[in-house]
């Protein structure tokens, strides 16, 4: 009985020395690998693993101890790498990802394209009063909408004031003092000098005369009628008898959203397309930004005076517009602003790791600048010529959540300030 005891113990020991070589042959503390922790490295770690069993980590290339696999290259592997989000092409695809380069002064290059309407310019509309008073014979515009000249006669005025005047020019011609306030009443009333001496005060001076346009334009409005006497600005209000509007020059008034008011200027050049005229191109320049948004539609008007010869545009056309945005003056990143995703202080972008042979994706953490709507400057964390993803960056973090990867709500930088701040509190 005794010698059996002795077996067993002499057993014992052999087994206990055989599997302390063997726990010495595939502990990583032994053999040089790892602890678990290890297989979050960096990309430039350089070591191979087993795919099974991840806490191998061994320097050169060979097979698992444990299973006798293939080691792979954690290098060329981004499963081992948490900075690295590696997706299936269904995956990439589900997601809906887009993605673009990096480059400089992209933030106001493209085109802005609005629609508005034509309007008339408010400060080329005019009111032809009657310098004259007296009762207006004959009205020479019969309607609204005809073409007058500046210096076309527009209305015949029978005034008894001008025949007062006329006959004390001509027979007062002696008293200096009388022809002068008479010649002053018939310039006041726009009435040229040469009508002086060339009346004819035995037959014609007691006839209507013509009253003759101040303005080039289009009659918009009719206001006075045949037969009304006309009174002028020295017997207090003038007699208006059109109002007339030059369309040399028209607007075009276009509405733009508020998240593209930045990228209009006073005097930018744009583009006006009509249907009215397909295939032609009408050129204009920004003269004025409005003051006040349209609550209903989140636009503010923006003015574009636009050349009109000929007349041929008409105020109430639809119109298109084209504005084309230069790049920014300054050489800097700008991104898309949905290529951008905050949390707390942080700004974080996901780049597309072209050198693998699927979609494979690595969080990185950004220092953003000016706000250009639908652009953000980069000051710091990319470079030119990188990838970024430009939509589909939040379905991506979601992914990279779901994977155990660095992601907004999974940092261990922060993660391990938070625990620094907690203890050092306790």
């Amino acid at each position: 009985m005794q010698f059996k005891h002795i077996i067993f113990i002499g057993i014992g020991i052999v087994l206990g020395v055989s599997g302390k070589a063997i726990l010495e042959r595939i502990s990583p503390e032994k053999a040089g690998l790892s602890t678990p922790n290890s297989i979050w490295c960096s990309e430039d770690a350089g070591t191979f693993s087993c795919s099974m069993h991840t806490t191998v980590s061994l320097t050169e290339p060979g097979l698992c101890p444990i299973c006798g696999m293939e080691l792979v290259d954690k290098k060329i592997n981004p499963n081992f790498n948490p900075d690295l989000i590696p997706l299936a092409q269904g995956e990439f695809e589900q997601l809906q990802i887009r993605t673009e380069r990096v480059a400089k002064g992209k933030g106001e290059s493209g085109t802005l394209h609005l629609s508005g309407r034509l309007e008339l310019d408010q400060s080329r509309i005019f009111r032809q009063v009657c310098h004259l008073p007296g009762l207006i014979e004959k009205l020479f515009i019969s309607r609204e909408g005809m073409v007058v000249r500046k210096g076309q006669a527009i209305a015949s005025i029978y005034s008894k004031e001008l025949i007062a005047a006329l006959e004390t020019y001509h027979l007062n011609k002696h008293a200096e003092s009388l022809t002068r306030s008479a010649l002053n009443n018939l310039r006041a009333w726009k009435i040229p000098d040469s009508y002086f001496e060339s009346v004819d005060m035995e037959s014609d001076y007691y006839q209507a005369v013509p009253v003759y346009s101040d303005f080039d334009g289009v009659v918009l409005k009719k206001l006075a009628v045949e037969g009304e006497y006309a009174t002028n600005s020295h017997m207090g209000h003038p007699t208006v008898l059109y109002e007339v509007a030059d369309l040399s020059e028209i607007w075009a008034v276009l509405d733009v959203y508020e998240a593209d008011l930045h990228k209009i200027k006073e005097g930018a050049v744009v583009e006006l397309s009509l249907p009215a005229f397909p295939g032609e191109i009408w050129l204009g320049s920004v003269s004025k930004i409005g003051d006040q948004l349209e609550m209903q539609n989140q636009t503010i008007s923006v003015r574009i005076i636009v050349p009109n010869p000929g007349n041929r545009l008409k105020p109430g056309m639809l119109t298109e517009a084209s504005l084309y945005l230069s790049p920014p003056e300054d050489d800097l990143i700008y991104i898309p602003k949905s290529a951008v995703l905050w949390t707390g202080k942080r700004s974080v972008v996901y780049k597309r790791i072209t050198t693998y042979d699927r979609p494979v994706f690595s969080y990185c953490e950004v220092q953003t600048g000016r706000d250009l709507g639908d652009w953000i400057e980069i000051i710091s964390g990319l470079t030119v010529g990188e990838e970024i993803v430009s939509q589909g960056a939040f379905g991506l973090d979601a992914e990279a959540q779901l994977q155990g990867r660095r992601s907004m709500m999974n940092n261990p930088d922060v993660n391990n300030e938070a625990g620094d701040f907690m203890i050092a509190n306790q």
